[in-house]
């Protein structure tokens, strides 16, 4: 259905020199985000990346912004909201992420210092084949193939908090849709 829509939707001269390249899990009901981004791997280390989950909506304002930020490798998040679910991560001063809190480990008393992740991410080349995918890897090799991408992430801040910075974003510029609750407030908001 996704492939047939791109083909009806995306002319060649609409996508005015990009390419659309598919990957396909396989055994998607039996993994998670983190195999699926590995089995794109070929793809995800040939050039920048940037990486975006497909239940978000949001302004387009902001992959201007975050393609046009002079950091090389960036998370986008927002100052937690109450509506918010999901990952949220802990930032020094310098928008340096220290932490990822998964939805899980978040303590409410820590509520006032979280940003939430809007799962759009810019990585550099040099950080996808650097540290990410090998992080990857070694990463399903111990601990399987039914995990989050974000955990890695969390284990690189952990590791070095000055390879992946925050790109604060406010929280009314993008809506995560999991649900038909969360449509209804996404369409709402856009239009």
């Amino acid at each position: 259905v996704l492939k047939k829509f791109i083909a009806d939707t995306f002319t060649t001269e609409r996508l005015n020199g990009m390419q659309i390249d598919f990957v396909e899990n396989p055994v998607y009901d039996k993994t998670n985000n983190i195999y699926s981004l590995w089995l794109a791997r070929s793809v995800f280390s040939q050039d920048d990346t940037l990486l975006l989950e497909s239940d978000l909506v949001f302004s387009k304002e902001l992959i201007k912004n975050l393609v046009q930020a002079k950091d090389k490798n960036l998370a986008v998040v927002s100052h937690y909201e109450d509506w918010m679910d999901g990952t949220c991560t802990i930032l020094d001063k310098e928008n340096n992420i220290l932490d990822f809190i998964g939805k899980n480990a978040q303590n409410p008393a820590d509520v006032e210092k979280y940003y939430k992740t809007v799962n759009i991410y810019k990585f550099s080349r040099d950080f996808t084949e650097s540290y990410y995918l090998p992080f990857l890897q070694t990463f399903m090799d111990v601990f399987g193939k039914n995990n989050y991408y974000e955990t890695c992430l969390k284990f690189l801040a952990q590791t070095d908090p000055t390879l992946l910075k925050a790109f604060k974003v406010p929280g009314d510029i993008w809506y995560e849709i999991d649900n038909p609750d969360d449509l209804k407030a996404a369409e709402k908001r856009f239009n």
